[in-house]
């Protein structure tokens, strides 16, 4: 395991926020189609077109976060830094 995977990033998708109330954000989907349609753009590549596979989201996401200098935590490293394994 290369780095401090306390500085890692790891990847996760929370489409309606975390706790994340209306008034903090005006672009938090709350009604039934702002979450779908939310949830379709989660898992577009590119405008347009879906992922086939979760994997290939995943992939496609990390290698643009790689691109922007992160340092992306494995499957492993993201269950320890959750305190999951």
């Amino acid at each position: 395991m290369a780095g401090n995977p306390a500085s890692k990033t790891f990847i996760t998708c929370a489409i309606t926020g975390n706790l994340t109330k209306p008034e903090q954000s005006p672009y938090l989907p709350i009604t039934p189609e702002q979450i779908a349609t939310s949830a379709l753009e989660a898992a577009e590549m590119s405008r347009g077109v879906l992922a086939k596979t979760n994997a290939e989201l995943v992939t496609h996401a990390a290698g643009i976060l790689k691109s922007l200098g992160a340092d992306i935590a494995t499957s492993r490293e993201a269950r320890a830094m959750l305190k999951l394994s």
